[in-house]
């Protein structure tokens, strides 16, 4: 259930408030629900039934992502998805079609494309100044560089590979 997540914004957010929390450890969800005063469930579909739920956030294994985000777009619920959003352009294709079916936003967790080094990037590849792109090898050393918790310093494909968003 996305514990750094909920801890990051839970009590220190006006605009954002967890109501029901979901994970398949029934434990687990209980102990941070009670830690962070909302409802626990091991159902998705339960937090898509509970009219308090007015969005949902998926941090959950990517390989779910597809299924997670169709189904908050049939519930008429809004989705912001932790990266990556899906693992093929066609499973992506999908989620973007369900939710612009259910006039639904789906928002995408790669916080990382509005750092001004990112934006950057992004907009000298889109000026063509670089020629065609045929290889990339990322690092995350910037202006954020020295912000990132000790425990994210290791090797994680998940980290490294948002430098790929620019392109």
């Amino acid at each position: 259930m996305g514990k750094g997540f909920l801890e990051s914004v839970q009590g220190k957010s006006r605009r954002i408030r967890f109501v029901r929390g979901v994970d398949t450890a029934s434990d687990v969800a209980r102990d941070l629900a009670v830690r962070h005063g909302f409802e626990p469930s091991t159902d998705l579909a339960e937090a898509l039934a509970d009219p308090a739920v007015q969005a949902l956030v998926l941090v959950t294994p990517h390989s779910l992502h597809r299924d997670q985000v169709v189904a908050c777009a049939r519930a008429g619920k809004p989705a912001f998805c932790e990266k990556p959003l899906a693992l093929t352009t066609a499973d992506a294709r999908i989620m973007l079609a369900a939710c612009a079916r259910a006039s639904v936003v789906l928002g995408a967790g790669h916080n990382r494309r509005w750092w001004p080094a990112i934006r950057e990037l992004k907009r000298v590849i889109d000026s063509g100044a670089l020629g065609q792109i045929l290889h990339v090898e990322g690092h995350s050393s910037n202006e954020n560089s020295n912000k990132v918790p000790a425990k994210m310093t290791t090797y994680n494909n998940n980290y490294n590979q948002r430098e790929f968003d620019a392109i």
